[in-house]
């Protein structure tokens, strides 16, 4: 009797010393004679092996062919393109797998014998929320078992992106909510429970989930953003708040979340969706196609989304651009605006033109700044976002001066834009404001420091030359309302005589990022260098970039650029003994230029500071230079991520000494590291915040 356990991805392999460039697996003898077992191949070995063989098969015979027969060609790529396809859905049914078996060895590991064994004497508050946890873990797998049901969110069905040759095309796969039954499902009516527990405020906010592309990754920034510009919700605080509370009824499901609550994107359901979307055109939130997509028909709505190129003239021919409030950027890479287009949206409160994805892929093109004249009339605009669009210098002034009601102005990675209009000052309501990535930006204008609500500043330059009429970090101090701040630091600004000694005067600070960059010397390294060098920092996920990875060949641009900075001569001027607001949750340094840890990080003074991040630079040592009274310095952090420190220096167990209290720590690229347990991502015990959130 043949063996019931499936092979691994080893177990089928070819001969010792062939490749599939010489010998075809698919006649192997020893393949053949596993073919005729009754083990059952897992799909790992079907995508990893099997498939990529079968391909290389036919690349060969595909090659030795007659290549001037077209109907034989066609056929080749027809064959190819299924094998493809079929190598797509396999990947996805291993996934599905993974996941099930996930929830269902959660549910498995369940300590079920003291929950029957005590059942009767337990409090029946401690009776309601273990079975609150074991009605969650069975809910989850419920909804997980019931999407392969489903085309829309099945395992089965070809990802969106696919160029399928299968039977049975994309837009012709059914829809769970066009389905006659779909509302009447037990899913529906319990997702119909939760959903109607929320108040109007918080459904308005769940709805707008529903724009995205199905299985998308969903920064929690951006809906924050869209939340805020509407007027759903008054603060990040608030934002955090919902999102907590939309995780645990199940609607949402946090990516990477390092503590509770510490995240910065999220995911639902496919199933999730569809119901989602079947709310929001019952309310007249949003219009969709019968591909669930998004649309930018508003006649019910207030709200359009673009999906496609063309989707802006075709919105121009729309009437009473006055009722909408919402234009959200879904999938088009070149904004062409007709010139006309912003003066008649005269109540349009949130302008999301920019990225929205996590990944930063998508690429957003306009020819100019020219488009954004028009909005001139939107005198209620509240949040807008041009995130990541090539091709903007510089913004029109007329935006600050008829703009005044704007809370969110989202620049980030805008590669072009070279400075911001001084009259920014004049946007007094503004209390967001991203720069980052923004690296042409030199100077800061003077009307920065009057912006007296702002929350949230990125991107802020200091260190190098000043002249009149910019701004310093000085100039900040009285924006007591800014709690989140990062900052770009030239390589001398580390210590004494520079602008950071005036941070400890920043009361309200509870974010701190600090990047220190060097303008370089180097002759005529153009703009297009400068984008490629960041580019390809981003692409791999670099926080340092060496001298040596930068193209040689730039011919011609600008005088300077901006490189991260890796190294720094032993002349560099001592740190200053000044030290930061005590009120710091999270500082994350990037390039610090130093070997030393910087003297104005005190952990005895820093005792509110709970998040750490290194990423990057000379770091050799993370001991903290004090005096003796003090004793030895133990952090409060509970997360610390150390990355691209290949200088640092350090034993396990002097870190859980220094750290006492970590519960999360994430090492990458970290070489010299000794004794660390293995992985790149360790969990040092149960995460819990101090209030006490569970979930």
């Amino acid at each position: 009797m043949a063996s019931s356990s499936a092979p691994s991805t080893e177990e089928i392999h070819q001969p010792q010393g062939l490749s599939l460039s010489d010998s075809d697996l698919v006649t192997s003898l020893e393949f053949l004679s596993f073919m005729k077992t009754d083990q059952i191949i897992p799909f790992k070995s079907i995508n990893d092996v099997i498939i990529p063989a079968l391909l290389n098969s036919l690349s060969k015979g595909k090659h030795n062919s007659h290549k001037d027969i077209a109907p034989v060609q066609q056929l080749f790529d027809k064959i190819q393109g299924d094998l493809v396809d079929i190598n797509g859905t396999f990947k996805r049914l291993k996934e599905w797998e993974d996941r099930c078996n996930k929830l269902t060895k959660s549910l498995i590991l369940y300590d079920w014998e003291g929950f029957c064994s005590a059942e009767r004497t337990k409090p029946s508050e401690v009776l309601q929320n273990e079975l609150s946890d074991i009605d969650k873990m069975v809910s989850d797998l419920k909804v997980h078992t019931f999407s392969a049901q489903s085309s829309n969110s099945s395992p089965f069905s070809p990802d969106s992106t696919s160029n399928s040759n299968l039977s049975i095309p994309r837009n012709e796969i059914p829809k769970p909510r066009l389905s006659e039954n779909f509302s009447n499902t037990a899913f529906f009516i319990d997702f119909q429970a939760r959903y109607d527990s929320l108040n109007l405020e918080q459904r308005q906010c769940l709805l707008y989930f529903s724009i995205f592309p199905e299985s998308s990754l969903i920064r929690k920034k951006v809906q924050t953003y869209l939340w805020i510009g509407e007027g759903l919700i008054d603060s990040p605080t608030t934002a955090d708040g919902l999102f907590e509370e939309l995780i645990t009824k199940r609607f949402i499901e946090p990516v990477e979340e390092k503590n509770i609550g510490d995240f910065k994107s999220c995911k639902i359901n496919p199933l999730i969706r569809s119901a989602l979307i079947t709310l929001a055109q019952n309310a007249d939130f949003s219009d969709f196609d019968s591909d669930d997509n998004p649309t930018i028909n508003f006649t019910r709505s207030c709200r359009a989304c673009l999906l496609k190129e063309g989707s802006l003239p075709q919105l121009s021919t729309y009437a009473n651009h006055e009722n909408l409030k919402v234009l959200f950027n879904v999938h088009v890479s070149y904004l062409d605006f007709p010139s006309e287009l912003f003066s008649k949206m005269k109540n349009i409160v949130v302008l999301h033109l920019g990225n929205w994805s996590c990944s930063g892929d998508n690429i957003i093109e306009a020819a100019d700044a020219t488009f954004l004249e028009g909005l001139s009339d939107t005198r209620l605009l509240k949040c807008l976002s041009l995130n990541g669009i090539s091709g903007i210098t510089e913004l029109p002034g007329s935006i600050c001066k008829l703009n005044s009601d704007l809370l969110i102005l989202d620049l980030k990675a805008c590669w072009n834009l070279e400075k911001l209009p001084n009259e920014i000052g004049s946007l007094t309501k503004l209390t967001h404001l991203d720069m980052s990535g923004c690296h042409l930006i030199d100077s800061m204008p003077k009307g920065l420091a009057s912006l007296s609500n702002l929350q949230v500043l990125k991107g802020f330059v200091i260190g190098g030359p000043r002249t009149k009429g910019q701004c310093t970090l000085g100039d900040l101090e009285k924006l007591n309302k800014l709690r989140k701040l990062s900052l770009y630091a030239d390589r001398e600004t580390t210590g004494e005589k520079a602008e950071l000694n005036c941070l400890s005067k920043f009361e309200a600070l509870r974010i701190l990022t600090i990047s220190w960059t060097i303008v370089s010397s180097e002759p005529k390294l153009g703009k297009g260098v400068v984008h490629k060098i960041l580019a390809n920092a981003k692409k791999h996920n670099r926080a340092v970039l060496t001298a040596q990875e930068a193209p040689s060949s730039a011919k011609s641009g600008e005088s300077h650029t901006i490189q991260m900075y890796t190294a720094l001569p032993s002349s560099t001027r001592s740190v200053t003994s000044r030290s930061l607001p005590a009120s710091l949750e999270k500082v994350d340094l990037r390039c610090w230029p130093l070997s030393r840890m910087p003297s104005w990080m005190k952990p005895w003074e820093l005792k509110s500071l709970k998040k750490l991040y290194i990423r990057g630079g000379s770091l050799s040592d993370l001991q903290i230079l004090q005096q003796e009274e003090y004793g030895p310095p133990e952090w409060a952090v509970k997360i610390l991520c150390l990355k691209f420190l290949r200088a640092l220096k350090m034993h396990w167990q002097a870190l859980t000494t220094m750290f006492p209290s970590l519960v999360y720590l994430e090492k990458v690229d970290c070489p010299e590291l000794l004794s660390f347990p293995p992985g790149e991502v360790l969990r040092l015990g149960e995460i819990r915040f101090e209030a006490g959130t569970s979930r």
